[in-house]
């Protein structure tokens, strides 16, 4: 176990002298505005979101994430305010950022357009204690990794970064384009310097009714940052608004499957919803793995009016 622990850092140290990845969630379809600036609050509710995930259960190190998520419609401006603050922790690294964002919403007939901005922090920390090198001495508490480069404390730095994004509402079709660390920032660190990796985003979700009481829900979403791609399909089903379940599937060839997630949640009252996904490790993983759990909280703290368009004004002579 260790020297598979050893090996999963390792490689993955190496990746991120040169990117810096976006974490993963398998109820992605639930909130689009972590991913793209230009869904925030776009169904017009005021609310607030949680998420917690715990990637590769039983492996020592393994990625733990969470996320909160605060959406405010600004319809009297035709615009969406946005907030949002990230963790994201695997093995001796921590990735954490806050973002702001700005969406103006393009009414197009009953459909809305999304356009939107985010500014912010990122910040990366490393504890380099944690960390075992093939040539290293250790011993009590001696941490003497004979590594140039590495260091045996802690390590942290901070860099600005920008999101962009577009996304499309209506009562069928929902489809977006983002680009999150829009400008690649770079962290300077005292040992040295780690490139952010831009990321491009897109998704698109359907909803078929099914009788009077069903509702499916297709949905797709393609990560890639230019050099690999990484793909999620899911189908969700809805049974009269308040209950639903389904099934996600990562991966689109041999080499990048990776997991089956089932997926179950419900509308507890007209203001709090929850969402449940597993993770069944299709990779090689999977023997060393017994899973990925995510739990997911929504609080709609207000209810959009009419999708927050104002009613139409109708001008009547007789009362100028």
């Amino acid at each position: 176990m260790r020297k598979l622990l050893t090996l999963f850092l390792g490689i993955f140290w190496g990746l991120s002298l040169q990117g810096q990845q976006s974490a993963q969630y398998t109820l992605h379809m639930l909130s689009p505005y972590y991913w793209n600036p230009g869904a925030a609050a776009i169904d017009q509710d005021l609310s607030l979101t949680a998420s917690v995930r715990q990637q590769w259960g039983g492996l020592p190190g393994a990625p733990m994430s969470q996320f909160g998520l605060l959406q405010i419609p600004l319809p009297q401006f035709r615009a969406a305010f946005g907030a949002k603050f990230e963790n994201d922790q695997l093995g001796a690294q921590r990735n954490s950022n806050l973002m702001l964002s700005y969406s103006f919403q393009l009414e197009m007939g009953e459909n809305i357009l999304g356009l939107g901005a985010s500014a912010g922090f990122t910040q990366f920390g490393l504890d380099g204690s944690k960390l075992r090198t093939p040539g290293g001495a250790y011993q009590d508490i001696l941490i003497n990794h004979n590594d140039a480069i590495l260091s045996a404390g802690a390590l942290s730095g901070l860099a600005p970064t920008f999101d962009l994004g577009a996304y499309f509402h209506s009562e069928k079709w929902n489809f977006g384009l983002a680009v999150r660390n829009f400008t690649a920032a770079t962290i300077k660190l005292s040992e040295f310097d780690l490139n952010t990796t831009r990321t491009v985003f897109f998704n698109a979700q359907t909803s078929f009714p099914l009788g009077t009481s069903f509702l499916l829900q297709p949905s797709i979403i393609v990560r890639t940052d230019l050099t690999q791609i990484q793909t999620d399909a899911a189908l969700i089903i809805r049974y009269n608004g308040n209950i639903f379940g389904g099934a996600s599937f990562r991966g689109y060839n041999s080499n990048s499957i990776d997991a089956l997630g089932l997926i179950a949640g419900a509308k507890l009252n007209e203001k709090l919803s929850v969402a449940y996904a597993y993770d069944l490790i299709l990779s090689p993983l999977r023997e060393v793995s017994n899973g990925s759990h995510e739990l997911r909280v929504y609080y709609r703290i207000q209810e959009g009016s009419s999708k927050g368009r104002k009613p139409k004004i109708i001008y009547n002579p007789r009362l100028l």
